[in-house]
């Protein structure tokens, strides 16, 4: 008799053959290569079409207005600050209309129009969030109008300035004065890594103000994400000016990626790395991290509550049996076994009568439903299929704009990476976190989809825990906020499967 460990890799294994035969037939086909294009500059967008207002912002609101005037301050010191300032706000708190405010402020002071550029996640520019937000301001202050020169994603604004032509169009719209321009970055943690393309290309326009907003700054790589952000504020011209100028570069290690500036307890020390000192100063005076006095009656209550899912035996055992299958070097790779482990655990019928329960306690309240694989959304679609209940997705697959977010009768999928950034469901008052985050930063971010400002009255969220090994490890490491790397998550199935490690 063929076991359950068996059985799925060798489905697996057909999956992957079909699947490269269809790669293979692909390949074969003749392709023609273009030459890259100049990409359009779309030149102040808001005069093509108008906006409705973004309701319910009060401009006088004194948190608003008190982190305004800090930026400003910090913005207009250009002499002795730096050129680049990182607002961190948590999300939902209002950090739009602080950044359209202190706009507002800096244009005002500046007595001229303030050329303004704002690079904004795809997810959040089909909204029109920032649009609504600015029609909001212009509505309040007739005589100080916010008109930015350029509204566009971080991936087209890196391709106008990779070529030569529309670079040239793009610095002469924000002018050579950087008392007159200004970049503002949402969700600038998509800069962090200092070699990307996107941080790269934006240090061609060092000579421009930048202000960046993120609630989620800083994840695993302190010391190079750090050094990121302080390119990006103009300390360092590069990479390499910032590991040489801050000794960085005399601690690296043989491995790749390696520092060697932590202690015993993970923690990086001055003892191992004195320049520490002053780097953590740099990153203190640009970065903006106020109190945020959040206004109760404009924000919801959070109630979180974790469930233990009770103990499976069919569960446990088709998990060992997986781990029989590796053992017999059935499985491609163990990336492919952890993969096998993840649906198991996330397929099973009593996580999935978990789901049902709490979707139909939300009735009619928008729940969604975070997960991370596509075969685990697979599994979610047939269950509520089978429930009669209905649904929206938000993926990499779907088109923000195709999404009825005033729906609050249909259940919301959502992959974790599609709805990390700029999501806002107000309507929402549940979340199931489904299948389990492996990074802290997005769960953070993702916590955060429909606590709003703006929002009222109660929001659940509930998290899925089923009684093994895989599922309590990669619940425990994320909270005690260790970022799981593939070679983690497939340590961690490994020993959950009794497996050989390769």
């Amino acid at each position: 008799m063929v076991s359950y460990g068996e059985r799925i890799a060798r489905q697996r294994a057909r999956t992957k053959a079909q699947r490269d035969e269809e790669a293979a037939q692909k390949e074969q086909a003749p392709r023609t290569r273009r030459a890259p294009s100049t990409p359009t500059v779309n030149l102040y967008p808001m005069r093509d079409e108008s906006y409705d207002a973004m309701p319910g912002i009060d401009w006088s609101r004194a948190s608003t207005t008190s982190i305004s005037s800090e930026l400003v301050t910090r913005l207009l010191d250009i002499d002795e600050a730096p050129l680049g300032h990182v607002l961190n706000m948590p999300a939902g708190t209002g950090k739009t209309a602080v950044a359209v405010k202190t706009i507002g402020t800096l244009q005002e002071q500046s007595g001229g129009h303030l050329r303004v550029a704002l690079i904004i996640p795809p997810g959040i520019l089909k909204k029109n969030g920032w649009q609504k937000t600015i029609t909001s301001w212009n509505e309040a202050h007739p005589d100080n109008q916010i008109d930015p020169v350029i509204i566009d994603t971080p991936t087209r604004f890196t391709r106008m300035l990779e070529d030569k032509q529309s670079l040239v169009q793009v610095a002469k719209a924000l002018g050579t004065d950087p008392r007159h321009s200004l970049i503002v970055i949402d969700e600038v943690h998509g800069y962090k890594s200092p070699t990307s393309k996107r941080s790269k290309h934006l240090q061609k326009l060092n000579h421009v103000r930048r202000l960046g907003l993120t609630a989620t700054p800083l994840s695993t790589n302190i010391p190079i994400e750090t050094g990121a952000y302080l390119i990006f504020g103009s300390y360092y011209r590069n990479k390499t000016h910032y590991m040489d100028a801050t000794g960085l570069g005399r601690r690296v290690g043989y491995r790749p990626g390696e520092l060697l500036v932590y202690d015993n307890n993970g923690r990086i020390s001055t003892a191992l790395w004195p320049e520490y000192k002053e780097v953590s100063r740099q990153r203190r005076e640009m970065f903006h991290v106020p109190d945020v006095k959040l206004e109760l009656a404009d924000m919801p209550n959070v109630d979180s509550e974790l469930i233990q899912l009770p103990y499976d035996a069919d569960l446990e055992s088709d998990i060992s049996s997986l781990g029989d299958a590796y053992n017999k070097r059935m499985f491609d790779s163990a990336t492919d076994f952890c993969l096998a482990v993840i649906e198991r655990i996330n397929h099973d019928e009593t996580r999935l009568d978990k789901l049902i329960e709490l979707v139909k306690k939300h009735d009619n309240e928008q729940p969604l439903v975070f997960y991370q694989h596509s075969s685990v959304r697979d599994a979610i679609m047939a269950r509520l299929d089978t429930e009669g209940i209905g649904y929206q997705e938000i993926s990499g697959r779907t088109q923000i704009e195709d999404v009825d977010f005033d729906d609050s009768s249909k259940v919301m999928i959502i992959q974790y990476q599609a709805g990390s950034e700029g999501i806002e469901l107000k309507k929402s008052k549940a979340t199931v976190f489904f299948e389990n985050q492996t990074s802290p930063l997005i769960l953070q971010q993702t916590r955060g989809r429909n606590v709003r400002m703006g929002s009222t009255g109660d929001v659940s969220h509930y998290y899925l825990l089923a009684n093994t090994w895989f599922d309590d490890k990669v619940f425990t490491r994320v909270e005690q906020n260790e970022e799981l790397t593939q070679e983690i998550l497939e340590e961690i199935a490994l020993e959950a499967a009794g497996a050989d490690k390769k």
